[in-house]
């Protein structure tokens, strides 16, 4: 089992930066950003082929939303066929339930990196606020800020855009309702595993 933790691992971290990419298109950040270079760079080589299938739009980068789904599926199937043909398990009878439930937990774990992206992204900028006077910091900070806004625009909506000085409670506000998007996603996936290899 551990070589599959380290194979979910791996393909999890590929399918993350596939949807970073993606949301770099979405919140407009500079392509020729260096963070974006090296997504670009890391995630090229299936990225740019699914492009042919679905291609970009001009906030939407199909492509790379395809490139994390796609890894998602295979990762689903790995394990559908890990449980399956595991000896220990197939002396117990059929144990595996309908192949389509393969798909809805990619599409779930998909869901779940995507809020977990997110949360990375707002507790980055948290941390680097810490640092205000560090040089580094302060180079990384204009790009965490084009990448948070989108996150918690939708909470000044309802509350208002914060004056220049005051606290801003919204990266809070998102923080709490991503939680309770991963507590969900991770009690879907639960469901779904039970569906699919309850002996």
């Amino acid at each position: 089992m551990s070589a599959w933790f380290l194979l979910k691992a791996l393909g999890s971290i590929f399918s993350v930066a596939c949807l970073l990419r993606a949301y770099l298109q979405w919140a407009k950040l500079h392509p020729m950003n260096p963070l974006s270079q090296m997504v670009f760079r890391f995630t090229d080589w299936l990225v740019i082929p699914l492009r042919r299938l679905f291609p970009p739009q001009s906030k939407l980068d199909w492509g790379s939303l395809a490139s994390a789904t796609l890894v998602a599926i295979v990762l689903a199937i790995v394990e559908f066929l890990w449980v399956t043909l595991d000896p220990a398990l197939a002396l117990q009878g059929p144990v595996v339930r309908p192949f389509g439930l393969v798909f809805i937990l990619a599409l779930i774990w998909v869901w779940g990196w995507a809020m977990q992206l997110a949360v990375v992204l707002l507790l980055a900028q948290a941390v680097l606020g810490l640092f205000s006077r560090n040089p580094t910091a302060a180079s990384i900070r204009p790009v965490l800020t084009v990448l948070v806004k989108p996150l918690i625009r939708p909470v000044w909506k309802l509350t208002g855009t914060p004056k220049p000085g005051s606290l801003d409670f919204s990266p809070i506000a998102v923080f709490i309702v991503l939680q309770l998007g991963l507590s969900l996603q991770g009690w879907l996936e639960n469901l779904v595993h039970q569906a699919l290899f309850a002996a």
